[in-house]
C-alpha cells in the first residue's frame, strides 16, 4: 500500500467518525449513589433510572454490611454462598462495563434484606 493510499484511508475513517451522530460516540457516563441499607427502596429507585455501559454505581455502606454481586438464580433464591464477586469494608464503586442484567444482594447480618437488580441498556448515552 502506498503512503498516499494509507493517508486517504485514514482521512476517510476520521471523516466517518466525525460525521457520526453524537449518540454513537458519546463518552458521557453517570455515577449513581446507592444507599445500601434496608431502609431504602432500592428497586423503586433503580426502576426509575436507565443505566448505560460505563456508568458506575457507588454503594454507600458501613463495614457491618457487604455487597454481593450474584447470578439471577442466587438473587431470586437469596443464595449468598457463591457470589460472582464480594465487596466489603465500605463505599464501593462498580463500573457497569457491559449491557445486560446485574444482581446485587447483601450478605451481612441482614442477608438479602437489601437487594437490587438493574439492567444496563445496550444503547449508549
Amino acid at each position: 500500500m502506498t503512503l498516499s493510499c494509507a493517508v486517504l484511508k485514514l482521512a476517510a475513517m476520521v471523516t466517518i467518525v466525525a460525521l457520526m451522530p453524537s449518540q454513537f460516540v458519546s463518552t458521557d457516563a453517570a455515577i449513581y449513589d446507592v444507599g445500601w441499607s434496608p431502609d431504602t427502596d432500592l428497586q423503586a429507585w433503580a426502576d426509575s433510572k436507565t443505566f448505560y455501559p460505563n456508568d458506575s454505581l457507588v454503594f454507600q455502606y458501613t463495614p457491618e454490611y457487604n455487597v454481593l454481586e450474584v447470578t439471577q438464580l442466587s438473587f431470586m433464591n437469596c443464595l449468598t454462598t457463591s457470589p460472582v464477586i464480594e465487596y466489603n469494608g465500605g463505599p464501593t464503586m462498580i463500573k457497569l462495563s457491559e449491557p445486560g442484567p446485574r444482581f446485587f444482594i447483601s450478605g451481612g447480618p441482614e442477608s438479602c434484606l437489601i437487594k437490587l437488580s438493574i439492567n444496563v441498556s445496550s444503547l449508549p448515552h
